[in-house]
Formats: structure tokens, C-alpha cells, sequence
């Protein structure tokens, strides 16, 4: 009796594995560009509220979180001071659920 294997290292199998690995390291170091972004943003006082959350969270963000975070992150550091401060509340389009997380991560327990 002939025991038919297919083997592990089809064509196919390796070129999805290149391709996962190739999008992994995509993701890996589109993750290390916000990190460091979010520890350089023109303001200390920015970077000691980003810089935290990322380290904290921007390996558990997927691509749709890393989205997001990266359209914050071009925001205009005034606008985002006054409402991380409290100043002037988050207009609608900028709210979500990963700003509302940023902000409970910089507020005190």
C-alpha cells in the first residue's frame, strides 16, 4: 500500500509563506515607524502620551488599528493637546474607540 504525502514544501505552500512573511515584516516595521512617531511629535508633552501608549499597544493594533492610529498621529499637535487636555472635545470624526483607549491609557487610575 502506497502512502500518498503531499510535500510541505509545495511551490505554492513557499509562496505563501514568502508572502506572509514579506506582509509580517511589512507590518513589523510600519509598527516600528509609529512607535518612534509617536515619541517624536513636536510637543514633550505629546511624546509622554503617545510615546507610552505606543510601546504599551501598537503590537496588539492589526492593520485597521495601525490605520487608525497613523491618521491620529498626523493630526496637528494643537488640535490633539486640546483634546487630550480636556480643552475641546473630540469632534465626532476623530472619535473612536482607539482615541477613547488612548485616553483612558494617559489618565490616572
Amino acid at each position: 500500500m502506497a502512502i500518498c504525502c503531499r510535500s510541505p514544501s509545495s511551490e505554492s505552500e513557499r509562496d505563501f509563506r514568502e508572502v506572509s512573511d514579506e506582509s509580517a515584516g511589512r507590518t513589523h516595521i510600519r509598527r516600528k515607524k509609529l512607535q518612534f512617531r509617536s515619541w517624536h511629535r513636536g510637543t514633550r508633552e505629546l511624546d509622554l502620551i503617545f510615546g507610552p501608549f505606543a510601546d504599551a499597544a501598537i503590537e496588539t493594533l492589526d492593520e485597521a488599528g495601525l490605520d487608525d492610529y497613523e491618521r491620529l498621529l498626523d493630526l496637528q499637535d494643537s488640535d490633539l493637546m486640546d483634546w487630550v487636555m480636556g480643552v475641546k472635545p473630540l469632534p465626532p470624526e476623530v472619535d473612536s474607540p482607539l482615541c477613547q483607549r488612548i485616553l483612558a491609557f494617559r489618565r490616572p487610575v
